[in-house]
């Protein structure tokens, strides 16, 4: 009786490497590589056995073909997505930082004689409390200063009362939000104008 021959991994290879090649594809390119490897293997595999099988061959050319368009073509352009993604998020809490640096500013010119109203940036610029980078957002295009003081830090206020934040246009429809009890919220310009329509209702 003639011995049966062990059962080939190259279907299962196959299988994998379709699979991987559309998820890579169409959602995680980086298991574009994988399908690579695996479609590799299975051809080689295929093209060592003597009997065809159509299908297993056109699952592993097919996934091998998504797995290269995944990894070559939509690779990169994840990668640029998330780098962009990463570098306004970091510029984002550089802005928290410096409006942070603003209110500590106010509250220093409020607290001397002879200060009343609501100062200008570049009044407090040029009193040495505060330096241009800290009015400049990072993800503004133009020059000069870039946050909007509303109200001064004082006990008088709510803790809700908005203190300063930055035009909307800096961050693609979204700003940086200081509030008199310190603390720093990013909303949409959606998010920001319900708030003063809620506060407005409220009165």
């Amino acid at each position: 009786m003639r011995p049966t021959a062990a059962p080939s991994a190259t279907p299962a290879l196959c299988v994998a490497t379709l699979v991987l090649g559309i998820i890579g594809m169409i959602a995680c390119p980086p298991l574009g590589l994988a399908g690579i490897v695996t479609g590799i293997l299975a051809l080689r595999g295929l093209s060592k056995q003597p009997s065809h099988d159509p299908p297993a061959r056109s699952m592993a050319i097919i996934g091998l073909v998504c797995s290269l368009v995944g990894v070559v073509v939509i690779g990169p352009f994840v990668a640029v997505y998330l780098g962009s993604r990463t570098l306004e998020l970091n510029r984002r809490l550089r802005c928290a930082g410096q409006l942070h640096a603003i209110r500590n500013a106010l509250l220093i010119y409020g607290s001397q004689a002879g200060n009343d109203g609501l100062p200008a940036l570049d009044n407090l610029i040029a009193q040495g409390l505060l330096k241009r980078v800290d009015v400049t957002c990072p993800s503004a295009t133009s020059e000069g200063s870039h946050y909007l003081i509303a109200n001064m830090p004082t006990a008088d206020i709510p803790d809700s009362a908005v203190i300063a934040h930055e035009p909307f246009a800096n961050h693609h429809g979204g700003t940086n939000v200081l509030f008199n009890d310190g603390h720093i919220t990013f909303m949409t310009a959606k998010q920001f104008q319900e708030r003063d329509k809620s506060l407005a209702d409220e009165r």
